[in-house]
This record gives C-alpha cells, structure tokens and sequence, in this order.
C-alpha cells in the first residue's frame, strides 16, 4: 500500500491456530555475514527494522480448519525488547560470526523474542563469511510465542 510505504509502515500477515499461536515465527530479509560484523547495534539494520510500525493482517483458523480475518492491528516492538531480548541475539550473531561459527548462531530456545535461521531458498543459495566460507543465507526471526503475547492483550475470537 502507497500510503504504508510512505509512512514506513511494514505489513506483516499473522496465520493463528484456533488455539492464538501463530502458525509461523515472523521473518526479516536476510543478513550478509560480512555487512552485519561492521554494524554497530544502534546502526544495525535489524535494530532498523525492529524499530518500524507494524501493521498486522491477523488471520484466524476456526474448528472447521477455514482461514477468516480475525482483526488488523499495529504494532511497535516495545523499546525494552528491542535492547533486551533483540540486542543480545543481534550481539551474540556478531560475535559467533566474528569467531568463525556461522554456522553456530542464536537458537528459538535461547531467547524469548527473537532467533536466527536459515532464510535460504535452498542449501545453494549462499553468502560469504568474513573468513571466506559459504553459508546459507540466514536471517533474524521474531518467536511465534513472543508475537502470540504481543497480540492476545488485545481480544482475537
């Protein structure tokens, strides 16, 4: 939508189970290794994107499995958790690159709000490491869980 790109609003399309978890973590584009190791947190691209408004389409699976509207909300990441739970995935990415594990980076387990995977159209699609291996692309995820209590204090039937 025109007016959203103007403003800097990034849409977002939420699918819940008919339990309110989200059928799916919330994905961000994916990160260069080699770019994201010369950022600063308070530059970060990822601390950028956390900090935009959020419009969310949020879609409802019912008890006959059908997929209706359930409501449209927006929504800013708290700035507690964009220097909490984001920052601590962020600076721990940085490091593991840093420390040539790449391959070892910030886990859905390891923290409330945010982790990093595999963002890769498949196992080629690749980008280099500052020490010049090749890695599949990756990129920072928001938890189903973090957004399901983000969105359940406001009413979802």
């Amino acid at each position: 939508v025109e007016e959203f790109e103007k403003a800097d609003i990034t849409l977002k399309t939420i699918r819940l189970k008919h339990n309110n978890m989200p059928k799916e973590d919330i994905s961000f584009p994916y990160f260069k290794y080699k770019e994201i190791v010369e950022e600063t947190w308070y530059e970060s691209t990822f601390r950028s994107y956390l900090e935009k408004k959020f419009f969310f389409v949020i879609y409802k699976f019912n008890k006959k499995g059908e997929l209706r509207l359930a409501k449209v909300m927006f929504w800013n990441m708290p700035a507690r958790d964009i220097d909490s739970y984001a920052k601590l995935v962020w600076e721990r990415t940085v490091e593991q690159i840093n420390n040539n594990k790449a391959g070892d980076l910030p886990k859905k387990r390891e923290n409330y709000a945010c982790h990093v995977r595999p963002h890769g159209r498949n196992a080629k699609d690749t980008d280099e490491t500052p020490n010049g291996v090749m890695l599949v692309k990756k990129s920072f995820w928001l938890n189903s869980k973090y957004i399901r209590d983000q969105i359940l204090d406001k009413s979802i039937d």
